[in-house]
């Protein structure tokens, strides 16, 4: 294989970028960015203080086949397979676990260095999954965000049977699941999201970390058990995988947050401290903006955007606030878009009920601060 067909452990002399990366995986960037316009933030944290695994590697490796033919007893031909004929090293000396795709005549190998920690253990579940896919495929090509899509799809549902079968070693592993969800959906989707607006950023083998977990995570209870054995076998295409999840959306991003109800009775007062919690509790659920400041210096601001009336926090149909956006306008009466957000996926609903709050403004551009264009046209009419 050639190009960034490679397996993540093979070095590669040429250099790559964005668009190399889409063009393996045939997807564009509209595409990316529609999924990534649903997506928190997640800051990083700690990682997850780590106890010894009682457990040898092999009782970990039997535990991954029991929760797999578990959960797909229809394919435990395959998951068997996988468990008795990849070519196992536990006490390797290597620092990072891989697997190697051997040819279809030869079995898939995988090496760890086993240390009785919770993240050894979970790398073993990982490796589990590359090795499983690479049998079920026959050696044929899957791409990157598939391969890591299938290999995180089998730590969740080993995870759910020893939820189920083991809550000791359970609890072991679920602090290094969330402490890797905010690794993925915090630098290294960070690090996505710079690329897409710096093409020549070169390509980091992790930005399928993200991509791949995003799709798990709302396809994982949308999906049946066969569309999920689909992605073991790396049989859909991301393309169908992207549109499904971008249209479960909605699905999976229910809106908690406490009906609003205004009333003409209420003085006014009353409605601008309300409107500031709305957006406050709206940019913690992003998990960026002005929530991030210090209190007074978010309050300063937003009162500053009240008393302009450059502030509008807007509700769904359920009259749930669903996000708000602030702006300023200079002596010329250009409309700037100063801070936009919308947690729970309603995006284009924001940007109209704004068009319509600002109906004599033609054009309205966006600032968005990380990227290269820091100013983006909105809307023009």
């Amino acid at each position: 294989m050639t190009r960034l067909e490679k397996h993540k452990t093979t070095k590669s002399h040429k250099t790559y970028f964005i668009k190399d990366w889409l063009l393996l995986h045939q997807i564009t960037g509209a595409q990316l960015k529609h999924l990534l316009c649903f997506t928190h933030h997640y800051p990083s944290i700690p990682n997850a203080v780590e106890d010894r695994v009682n457990e040898t590697a092999q009782h970990i490796w039997n535990l991954v086949t029991e929760a797999l033919t578990d959960f797909w007893p229809e394919h435990d031909l395959q998951i068997n397979k996988a468990f008795n004929c990849t070519e196992t090293k536990f006490s390797s000396d290597t620092s990072t676990p891989f697997n190697l795709d051997n040819g279809i005549d030869q079995s898939p190998s995988i090496e760890i260095n086993y240390q009785h920690s919770p993240v050894d253990a979970l790398h073993i579940a990982h490796e589990f999954g590359h090795a499983l896919q690479i049998i079920c495929c026959r050696s044929a090509f899957i791409s990157p965000i598939q391969r890591e899509l299938a290999a995180l799809l089998i730590e969740k549902v080993f995870l759910k049977y020893v939820q189920d079968k083991d809550n000791n070693l359970a609890n072991l592993l679920l602090p290094i699941w969330h402490s890797n969800r905010c690794t993925y959906l915090g630098t290294d989707l960070n690090a996505v999201k710079h690329a897409m607006e710096n093409p020549q950023s070169t390509y980091n083998y992790r930005w399928n970390y993200p991509i791949a977990h995003i799709l798990l995570e709302t396809l994982f209870h949308n999906s049946s058990k066969l569309e999920l054995w689909s992605m073991v076998e790396g049989s859909t295409s991301l393309e169908e995988l992207l549109s499904k999840c971008t249209s479960d959306f909605k699905l999976k991003l229910n809106n908690y947050l406490p009906p609003y109800m205004h009333s003409d009775a209420e003085p006014k007062l009353i409605d601008a401290y309300r409107a500031l919690g709305m957006a406050a509790l709206l940019d913690v659920e992003t998990w960026q903006g002005l929530a991030e400041n210090k209190i007074d210096a978010f309050y300063k601001q937003a009162l500053h955007h009240l008393q302009n009336n450059s502030l509008l926090v807007v509700t769904n149909a359920q009259h749930q606030a669903s996000g708000y956006a602030t702006w300023k306008q200079d002596t010329h009466g250009k409309i700037i878009i100063t801070h936009q957000t919308a947690p729970f996926g309603d995006h284009l609903l924001l940007l109209k009920k704004l068009q319509r709050h600002l109906p004599n403004i033609l054009q309205a551009n966006a600032y968005h601060p990380s990227s290269s264009n820091k100013e983006q046209i909105a809307w023009h009419r």
